[in-house]
């Protein structure tokens, strides 16, 4: 039912919904957020035990391909799945109640534990064939079977990590965002103690054992809804019922469209086993750094506004629906367009502090570096697209990402075709930042007028952000130039890198208000009426 059949909610009755709206929608990211730092924190200490402790040598790539697996599986499903149920589940919770909708949610569940079971047999017994087709450049025996017995331990993570994904979002429909947030911290910290302890001693089988380890701690924090919940939960596996077919209606665009998501792992990887030994391992550094605040933002809009869009979808609330989605557009570029500037500006010495340590060389340092540059130009807009797609998602519409994401892959794949022989590894990472703006302009244009902000001030908005950032971003280049460190020790590089982000942020911030871009207004007139 759209907005205009919905029944008159009066005009105070509005306005005390939205303001409740906002102030769950603030506090849920703050939490969200104040946590996704500390766990991003915990991830940065954990590239740099990797780098110190084991470096960036054939081994590490080895590794690098074993984990490739899992991961490519695991994410293969758990964002259909997810982006399926939250939705099916948050309608059944609206139009019939609690009990209907985790009687739904046990099956499917269910359903879904056992096939992930099968597909963990399979990949176990698959290994050496999966390892050889991500690494066809290794061109060495020794390599293959490492990464085949690596591959057989992180596997078996697979089942946990779904699982905790599929409980998570169930927590985040509930607006209790903090338990995956918590899981997460778990998660990441258990794999650092992992490393650290275990990785001197038995090497990378250490770090496979921390990461297996840490995925069924997130998945028992995250349970905790089902044992809230266990009077509806129902011990059913009926893999034909409507909603096990509805899911997989919904989940079936998007899990095609993710095959090219799949495949441009796959020809990442193997592009890079036909590298230098330790460049695959670098261009992993290089994508983790740029990745550290955009994974934060995209982790609050995937707990936050990815319910919260659903539950407006569903009530038929297109036009706060986009409202919201300007907000959050502008707030967030706002927050990374200034990170990625900063990123591009001080690539080098954020490496150098946090990675150049250990078996970590300078040479590897000076090109991972390079890389980050590359990859954080991409950053921001990559986020952007996540935050439409979300939309896509929340009213039911999996099948526009999906081939928008084909369109993506083949872009990309051209140009590293293109791009690897002439630049090698940095022809890798310019192809996946060109291919984030390609995706994200695509899924702009296919928006509905009923979703989208208004083209002219939004797109005007976002340049006056772009040209502020770059501003920042040219200070802070100035800075690390002009201005030579004070020693070489850590405390040093660390202050060294915090005035640099500053200077950066200051400049962006005075120029976006300055020319209006920033999207304070809202937020200090929310301020004063609280």
């Amino acid at each position: 039912m759209g907005e205009r059949g919905r029944r008159p909610e009066g005009d105070a009755g509005r306005q005390e919904r939205r303001r409740s709206e906002t102030r769950h929608l603030l506090r849920a990211s703050v939490i969200v957020s104040g946590l996704g730092v500390v766990s991003k924190g915990l991830g940065m200490l954990r590239e740099s035990a990797v780098a110190a402790i084991f470096g960036a040598v054939r081994a590490m790539d080895a590794f690098l391909v074993a984990l490739a697996i899992p991961n490519m599986f695991s994410t293969w499903v758990r964002m259909p799945i997810r982006a399926a149920l939250v939705p099916l589940f948050t309608r059944h919770l609206h139009e019939e109640g609690e009990e209907r909708a985790w009687a739904v949610a046990s099956n499917v569940v269910n359903t879904l534990a056992l096939g992930l079971v099968l597909l963990v047999g399979v990949l176990w017994l698959a290994a050496p064939l999966l390892v050889r087709a991500l690494s066809l450049g290794f061109r060495d025996e020794a390599s293959w079977a490492e990464a085949t017995r690596l591959t057989r331990i992180l596997v078996l993570s697979i089942v946990f990590t779904v699982l905790a994904v599929v409980f998570g979002s169930l927590q985040n429909v509930y607006r209790r965002q903090h338990w995956p947030a918590i899981a997460r911290v778990v998660q990441t910290g258990i794999v650092v103690a992992a490393i650290v302890v275990l990785g001197p001693r038995i090497g990378l089988t250490g770090y496979a054992l921390g990461i297996l380890a840490g995925a069924a701690a997130s998945f028992l924090l995250q349970g905790t809804i089902v044992l809230e919940h266990l009077r509806y939960w129902r011990p059913i596996v009926r893999p034909f019922a409507p909603e096990v077919r509805e899911v997989v209606s919904l989940a079936l665009p998007l899990f095609i469209g993710l095959t090219g998501t799949r495949l441009d792992v796959i020809l990442d990887r193997n592009f890079a086993s036909f590298l230098p030994e330790g460049q695959l391992t670098m261009l992993w550094f290089a994508f983790a750094y740029s990745a550290v605040f955009t994974d934060l933002v995209v982790m609050v809009s995937q707990a936050v506004f990815l319910p919260h869009f659903a539950h407006l979808a569903a009530e038929g609330r297109t036009g706060e629906l986009r409202r919201r989605l300007g907000q959050a557009l502008s707030a967030y570029l706002f927050l990374t367009l200034p990170v990625a500037a900063f990123l591009v500006a001080g690539a080098g010495p954020v490496i150098d502090l946090f990675l150049r340590w250990g078996k970590f060389t300078a040479e590897n340092a000076a090109l991972t570096a390079r890389l980050l540059a590359i990859l954080a130009l991409g950053s921001p807009f990559y986020l952007a697209g996540q935050l439409l797609a979300q939309v896509f998602i929340s009213t039911g519409d999996t099948r526009t990402p999906v081939k928008i994401g084909f369109w993506r892959i083949g872009f990309k794949a051209l140009l590293s075709a293109i791009l690897l022989p002439l630049l090698l590894v940095q022809g890798l990472a310019i192809a996946t930042t060109f291919s984030s703006w390609f995706r994200t302009g695509l899924l702009w244009r296919r928006l509905g007028r009923d979703f989208r902000p208004e083209a002219g001030p939004f797109l005007g908005r976002v340049g006056r952000l772009v040209l502020a950032a770059t501003a920042g971003g040219l200070a802070a280049w100035a800075f690390f130039a002009w201005v030579p460190p004070l020693g070489d020790g850590v405390v040093a590089r660390a202050a060294r890198l915090v005035a640099g982000a500053g200077i950066t942020m200051a400049v962006h911030v005075v120029l976006a208000i300055g020319t209006g871009a920033a999207p304070l207004g809202d937020l200090l007139a929310r301020l004063r009426s609280r």
